[in-house]
Parts: C-alpha cells; structure tokens; sequence
C-alpha cells in the first residue's frame, strides 16, 4: 500500500490514523525553517521547532514555511497518527518516546 494516493481528485496522505481520538489542532509560534506535514515539533521555551530529542508537542498539519516576520505553523495537539508517515531525523527513534506520544495526547497506530 503506498503512503500517499489520489483517488479521483481527493489525496490521501495516511496520517491521521482513525478515530476514537479527538483530532485537535493549534496555531503556534515555530523557529524560522521549513515544516513538512507529519513531521513531529517540540516546544522550546514557547517555541516550536523540529523534534530533536525532546517530547513531542504537535505534528505539523501542511506544509508551511515560517520566517521571522511570518512564524505561525497550524499543528496537530491530539489525535491519533500513524508512525510510518510521521517526519522525524532519522537520529530520533519514534518507538522509543511512545510513552511521550501518549502524554502529549498523540496516539500512534500502525498502516499494517
């Protein structure tokens, strides 16, 4: 099964990952960079930035590119998410900070 399908003229990317969860989004203050959508923030001292090694905070809804003048990215705060779709370096080990997922009231599930 592919990560991201077109059936006639709707895209579907996978990554909510069904119900049961409320699905809540947030606009948020974020660092200066490029944000893909699924890819894992933290908060740093009130900022967003990409996850590094601290506890996820939200996962970006849309692509979005922040400057200093424009620095606002939409992020989802709850909801549930599949793993293999989620952005992170290949440095951060998603199954490892489960338990952070959970507190963050991001709940991952599995395409498979």
């Amino acid at each position: 099964m592919a990560y991201f399908e077109q059936v006639n003229g709707v895209a579907a990317d996978y990554l909510l990952g069904g119900g049961g969860v409320p699905v809540l989004t947030q606009n948020v203050k974020a660092a200066v960079g490029e944000y893909k959508r699924g890819q894992v923030l933290e908060n740093n001292s009130g900022t967003f930035q990409k996850i590094a090694s601290g506890k996820p905070a939200g996962i970006v809804v849309a692509d979005t590119t922040t400057t200093a003048d424009h620095n606002v990215v939409t992020v989802y705060v709850s909801g549930r998410f599949n793993r293999e779709v989620l952005v992170v370096d290949k440095a951060y080990k998603i199954n490892e900070h489960e338990a952070d997922f959970k507190d963050a009231h991001l709940f991952l599930t599995s395409i498979k």
